[in-house]
């Protein structure tokens, strides 16, 4: 449930008003000249801005109203499981993620999630893995579908971005009707080693133009629907031996390679507005000895290459094989330090948590950089009208 603002900054109403009040005395001039297409082009963009900065202001004035721990929990995704081990966790955590086996009949499901949404202090991110195919949650379950998900190498093999478009309409009604709002789907990988068992079937298609088109017309479906795609495994899995699953995965190839093949269905589709990515636990030697999770030098290079503004970064599982450590609560701070904005089912949750407060209290962890990723959470939020701010 959304928290009740307790009423906007007085300087942002202040600001709001002049601006819309210049903004519409503009428009009024416009209407009476013709021809002037840059001032139309000059009006329609500075009223993108004074929504933008609306939003801005309720979105500060909310975390304003936040506590630390509220703050913090909104960093992670964490399993139904971890969720019922505190309610303190449930309340303030960012998002859930659901399994095959939360997952029973439609009514039991939606039963669920309103449970779930009920006690939340801010509205939560609901979660699954639904690629369709071998990675399904929901599309084998014939009490909720009529019939399976498509396998995305099938429909990369249609060669035909309609066909990508309507199945994940098809996939995305039914999430949307269960209250699911959040899909870590499509796979944006491109199949090139034919010894990787990990991706295979998973990817639309071997080579950058197979690939491509099918993430961002997949992705577009999804979001017809109110459902965030994230696409995934950053840098690229799909040339991997190893399994990150199981342990470290290496990418033996140089970042120049990388940006002509791999890296290419990451850069297209987030220019098209699909605005979350996952991050596996892949390494690449050239950059760093660290998977991509892990390593500030990852967290550099996307800064460098993405919209850091627009774009969510979410970290693979950090309870797999590629990740798991001892006292797991630096990892997951070392992660999010290196430019991870969410956090996948971390171990030892109430640990971590413990772990970010007392980064932040000693400075180790930044009121900005909390701050930073935690906007722009709250703003995806309110963009899919799952958190209302008034």
């Amino acid at each position: 449930m959304g928290r009740k603002l307790g009423g906007a900054l007085l300087v942002g109403v202040f600001l709001v008003i002049i601006v819309n009040h210049l903004i519409q005395s503009e428009g009024k001039k416009l209407r009476t000249i013709q021809g002037h297409k840059n001032k139309w082009e000059k009006a329609s963009i500075n009223c993108e801005w004074v929504e933008e900065f609306k939003l801005d202001v309720l979105v500060t004035k909310y975390m304003e109203e936040m506590t630390l721990e509220e703050k913090i929990g909104q960093l992670f995704f964490v399993t139904i499981q971890q969720a019922k081990e505190s309610n303190t966790i449930a309340q303030e955590v960012g998002g859930i993620i659901l399994f095959k086996q939360d997952i029973t009949t439609k009514d039991e499901t939606i039963k669920l999630i309103e449970a779930l949404q009920a006690k939340a202090s801010t509205p939560l991110w609901i979660g699954v893995d639904e690629e369709g195919g071998r990675v399904s949650r929901v599309g084998t379950n014939s009490e909720i579908v009529d019939r399976p998900f498509m396998k995305p190498q099938d429909i990369g093999k249609t060669g035909n971005i309609q066909i990508a478009y309507e199945e994940a309409r098809r996939m995305g009604k039914v999430l949307a009707s269960l209250g699911i709002n959040i899909n870590f789907a499509p796979s944006a990988d491109i199949f090139n080693n034919p010894s990787n068992t990990v991706i295979g079937d998973r990817s639309f298609g071997t080579t950058k133009e197979e690939v491509v088109p099918m993430v961002i017309a997949f992705a577009k479906g999804l979001q017809d629907e109110n459902i965030t795609p994230v696409i995934k495994h950053f840098p690229g899995h799909g040339n991997t031996f190893q399994d990150s699953h199981e342990g470290l995965a290496y990418v033996e190839k140089s970042i120049k390679k990388l940006e002509e093949e791999e890296l290419v269905p990451f850069f297209e589709a987030t220019k098209r507005g699909i605005d979350m990515v996952m991050v596996g636990h892949l390494v690449v030697s050239e950059i760093d000895r660290l998977p991509a999770t892990l390593s500030r030098k990852w967290g550099d290079y996307i800064t460098q290459n993405f919209n850091r503004k627009e774009v969510l970064f979410i970290t693979d599982a950090m309870n797999m094989g590629g990740v798991v450590r001892d006292e797991q609560e630096n990892v997951v701070l070392q992660s999010f330090l290196a430019g991870m904005d969410i956090i996948l089912m971390p171990e030892q949750l109430e640990e971590t948590i413990e772990r970010f407060k007392m980064a932040y209290e000693t400075g180790e962890l930044s009121k900005e950089r909390l701050e930073e990723s935690v906007e722009k959470i709250l703003v995806k939020k309110v963009e899919q009208n799952l958190l209302v701010l008034e």
